[in-house]
């Protein structure tokens, strides 16, 4: 059922696809990766949430360049999927209610994530989140939701982030 859906949205018309596959018990290769990727660069916005991935396979992912929203909450994440670093038009990422310890930017670049503007890792299990200076580059991001983690400060280089407006920070263990 999921495939036909898949290939109906394929054949359609609609200049930009939203890919809904939420809480449907899919583990990462049970996903339509093949019938998704026919889909291209016109998949606007990829949900999986409530799945229980614990990890996702980068390479159909990387393909779908045209992506902006990309959901990912609640699929059991312990780390961030990389892939998600090589999305250069994403604006949203949610990755929300994973189970994911720590976020650093370090080798992984999200510089080249021009576009990106929110950020959401609410109600995880973070104890560190670390900006390199170079995130300074990521222009646009405007909000950045940390609530409901394991955080004792608030991320160092932080402010060089100009363009943030909104950074929840609640329920951590902040002082």
């Amino acid at each position: 059922m999921v495939y036909e859906k898949i290939q109906r949205l394929a054949s359609s018309k609609a200049k930009y696809k939203k890919i809904f596959l939420s809480k449907m018990n899919l583990n990462p290769n049970d996903a339509p990766w093949d019938n998704i990727l026919k889909i291209g660069k016109s998949v606007y916005s990829l949900n999986l949430s409530g799945n229980s991935f614990g990890s996702l396979p980068s390479a159909p992912l990387e393909k779908l360049q045209g992506l902006v929203i990309l959901n990912l909450q609640q699929c059991d994440y312990k780390e961030i999927p990389l892939t998600i670093f090589k999305l250069e038009k994403v604006e949203t990422i949610i990755l929300s209610h994973n189970q994911i310890t720590s976020f650093q930017f370090q080798n992984k670049s999200p510089l080249e994530m021009d576009h990106l503007k929110y950020l959401d890792l609410c109600d995880n299990q973070l104890s560190e989140f670390e900006f390199p200076k170079e995130a300074c580059s990521l222009q646009n991001l405007q909000e950045i939701n940390l609530g409901f983690n394991k955080l004792r400060k608030i991320p160092e280089n932080v402010t060089l982030l100009k363009s943030v407006k909104t950074m929840r920070l609640n329920n951590n263990l902040i002082d």
